[in-house]
C-alpha cells in the first residue's frame, strides 16, 4: 500500500501512485504552476492530492480509480453509497438550511460601478433579503449593486426556505471610493495614528484576522500596520489597497514601503506582492512578487517582533505608461503559508522626477524643525530652498510661498493638529519632509 511521503524530497520521484496520468512529483506547499520536479513536462501542483494550496482538481485517472473503489465488493464498498442503505442511515433526506454564506466579485470598487453579489448558503434556500448597507435592498438570489457614495460598506443576507432563516454579515465588505485620484505625494508611516481608518487605507483579510495598528514597531518610529498572523493553520489572503492617484503628469512613478518578516521554519511558503489597477479595481497585475527572499530575520517560533535592524525597503517602479491614469490603485497582497507576522510601514507613492539624482545626495542634509512643532517651522539646509508647499497626506494643497535669502523659516499660524508633507524647492529639484503639528 501506499503511506505518507516526506514533501519535497527528491526520493519522491521513485514513488508512483499507479494512476496513469498524474506526473511523479516530489510534492509541492507552494503553488509553483511551471515546477517540473521529476524531469515532467511539469507537475501537476493544482492536484487536490497534491500538499501545496491551490487544489482544485483531479484527473481523470483519478476519478476512475474512485469509481472503481465504489463498484468493489470488497468489504460492501459497492453498498455504502446504494438507494437502500442510504434510506437505511437516513442521509437521504434533503440537507436543511444551516448556514447562510455569500462572495463579492471585488473587495474595492468606484462610485457608480456594478459589483456583483452571489448566494452560497447552504443548503436549498429559496428566499433571500440583501441589505447593501446603503438603504438599499434586494430580495434575489445574486443581485447586482452599484454604490453612489464612497465609503466601506457592511452587507447583511438573510436567506430563508419558507420555515426558518439564517443570517451571514460581512463588516466592511466593500470598500468604494471616489472614480477621481488624489493629487501626489503621499505617505504613511502610521506614526502619531489612533485607527487604520486616518490613513486613507483600504484593509480586506479573507479571514478572522486582519491588519492591525501596531504601537510598538516600525521602521520609522513606533508604528505602523501588521497582520498578526502566526497563527493561521492554513493558506489565507491579505490586502492593504491604497486611495487612488492621479498619475496623469508623472514621469517617473514609484510606490515604496518597508517590511518585516520572519518564518517560522524553513518550509513557510508565505508570498509577498504588490498589483497595480487602472480601472478601481476589477482588473490587476502584478508589479512585484517575494516569497524566498521575504524574510528579514532568522526564523522564529514565537510571535515576530522586528528590530530596527530587520526592516527591509523595496520599491516598484515597473509601471507601464498605459497605468499612468487619473485613478491608478496600488494593493499589497500577502499569502499567509505557515510564517509569522507580516508588519509594512513607510508607504511612499510619488515621482522620482521631482526629487532629480544631485538633490538625492543632499536630501538627508535638509531638516525642518521643531518637528513636531506648531505655528513655524525652520529650515536647515545646504543649498538654498526657493519656495515650500504643505500638503495634506491625502495630497491636499494647503498652503504655499517663497523663501528669501535671509531667512529660513515658515509661518503655518493656523495649522491644525496633524500630520502634513512639507515641499521645499531648491534649484536641483524638491525635497519631501513630514511634519507634524501639535
Amino acid at each position: 500500500g501506499f503511506y505518507y511521503l516526506p514533501c519535497g524530497q527528491p526520493a519522491n520521484c521513485n514513488e508512483d501512485d499507479g494512476v496513469f496520468d498524474t506526473p511523479n512529483t516530489i510534492g509541492w506547499q507552494s503553488c509553483n504552476l511551471a515546477g517540473a520536479s521529476c524531469g515532467n513536462p511539469i507537475d501537476n501542483v493544482q492536484n487536490f492530492m497534491d500538499y501545496s494550496y491551490c487544489g482544485r482538481m483531479f484527473t481523470e485517472g483519478q476519478k476512475q480509480r474512485v469509481h472503481s473503489a465504489l463498484n468493489n465488493p470488497i468489504a460492501q464498498r459497492n453498498e455504502l453509497w446504494s438507494l437502500s442503505n442510504l434510506a437505511a442511515t437516513g442521509v437521504d433526506v434533503p440537507a436543511g438550511l444551516c448556514k447562510a454564506d455569500f462572495t463579492i466579485n471585488r473587495q474595492i470598487a468606484c462610485e457608480g460601478d456594478s459589483i456583483q453579489l452571489t448566494d452560497a448558503s447552504f443548503h436549498h434556500p429559496n428566499q433571500w433579503i440583501w441589505d447593501f448597507g446603503d438603504t438599499q435592498s434586494a430580495n434575489i438570489q445574486n443581485p447586482k449593486h452599484a454604490y453612489n457614495s464612497a465609503g466601506h460598506y457592511t452587507v447583511k443576507l438573510t436567506a430563508g426556505n419558507g420555515s426558518q432563516t439564517v443570517e451571514k454579515t460581512k463588516r466592511n465588505a466593500l470598500s468604494v471610493i471616489s472614480p477621481t485620484g488624489q493629487s501626489l505625494p503621499f505617505y504613511e508611516d502610521f506614526e502619531y495614528r489612533d485607527s487604520l481608518t486616518e490613513t486613507g487605507l483600504h484593509l480586506f483579510s479573507e479571514f478572522n484576522t486582519n491588519w492591525t495598528l501596531n504601537t510598538t514597531y516600525g521602521s520609522n518610529g513606533h508604528q505602523s500596520v501588521f497582520i498578526p498572523c502566526n497563527a493561521d493553520t492554513l493558506s489565507y489572503q491579505y490586502a492593504l489597497y491604497t486611495p487612488g492617484f492621479d498619475f496623469t503628469q508623472v514621469q517617473q512613478p514609484v510606490f515604496s514601503f518597508t517590511y518585516a518578516f520572519a518564518k517560522k521554519q524553513d518550509d513557510n511558503k508565505d508570498i509577498l506582492k504588490v498589483k497595480i489597477s487602472k480601472d478601481c479595481g476589477q482588473y490587476w497585475i502584478t508589479r512585484l512578487t517575494i516569497s524566498d527572499t521575504l524574510p528579514t530575520a532568522p526564523n522564529q517560533s514565537t510571535n515576530f517582533e522586528p528590530t530596527a535592524t530587520e526592516w527591509k525597503r523595496v520599491s516598484v517602479t515597473n509601471i507601464p505608461i498605459s497605468y499612468l491614469t487619473s485613478n491608478l490603485l496600488f494593493k499589497i497582497e500577502f499569502t499567509s503559508a505557515g510564517g509569522n507576522q507580516l508588519f509594512i510601514d513607510e508607504i511612499n507613492v510619488y515621482d522620482m522626477q521631482s526629487i532629480g539624482l544631485e538633490l538625492q545626495q543632499t536630501s538627508d542634509q535638509i531638516h525642518i524643525f521643531p518637528n513636531p512643532g506648531y505655528a513655524s517651522l525652520h529650515i536647515e539646509s545646504p543649498v538654498p530652498v526657493n519656495a515650500w508647499q504643505v500638503f495634506s497626506t491625502t495630497g491636499q494643497l494647503l498652503l504655499q510661498g517663497a523663501i528669501s535669502d535671509d531667512t529660513q523659516s515658515l509661518n503655518l499660524t493656523g495649522v491644525a493638529p496633524g500630520i502634513y508633507l512639507i515641499s521645499l524647492h531648491t534649484n536641483n529639484g524638491i525635497v519631501w519632509k513630514k511634519w507634524i503639528c501639535q
